[in-house]
C-alpha cells in the first residue's frame, strides 16, 4: 500500500512539474540580425545587449522579427541580472516568481515603470521591457 501511494505521489509530481518546464520555441533564431537588411523588421540596438551580457545574443527569426539566439538562457541571465528590477515588477503588480510560462504578465508591468526612479533604475526598467519586447517574438 505504502508503494502504490508513493508511485501515485511521484506521478502526481511528475505531472505537476511537466507543466513548469520550459517552452517550446514558436520563432527560433534562423538569421544574423542586420537593421534594414533583408527581410529585417525594426531597429533593435543589437550592441546594448549584447554590452549587457553575450546571452543576449540577438538573431532574427524566419520574418525578420529580432528574438534571443538562445530566449532560455537570455530569460534565466535576466532573472540573475535583473533581479532587483524583476522583483519591484512582481511586487508592484502582485505577480509571481517569473517563469516561462508568466513572462507576459511581467511583460505588461514593464511598459510603464511605476514610482519614482532614478536615472539609472529607469534606464534598467526599460531594459526589462525591451528585454520583453524581443523575448516573446519567440513564443507564440
Amino acid at each position: 500500500m505504502k508503494k502504490a501511494i508513493a508511485v501515485i505521489l511521484t506521478l502526481i509530481a511528475a505531472l505537476s512539474l511537466a507543466g513548469c518546464g520550459t517552452p517550446e520555441i514558436s520563432h527560433p533564431y534562423t538569421q544574423e540580425y542586420i537593421a534594414g537588411q533583408g527581410n529585417i523588421q525594426g531597429d533593435v540596438n543589437v550592441e546594448s545587449f549584447l554590452a549587457a551580457s553575450e546571452d543576449f545574443a540577438i538573431g532574427a527569426d524566419e520574418n525578420g522579427k529580432a528574438v534571443f539566439k538562445d530566449p532560455i538562457k537570455a530569460l534565466d541571465t535576466l532573472k540573475e541580472l535583473y533581479a532587483p528590477e524583476l522583483k519591484r515588477v512582481q511586487e508592484h503588480n502582485g505577480l509571481g516568481s517569473l517563469t516561462y510560462s508568466n513572462y507576459p504578465s511581467y511583460a505588461l508591468a514593464t511598459m510603464e515603470p511605476e514610482g519614482t526612479l532614478n536615472e539609472e533604475d529607469l534606464e534598467r526598467m526599460l531594459f526589462v521591457g525591451s528585454f520583453f519586447d524581443i523575448y516573446e517574438n519567440s513564443f507564440e
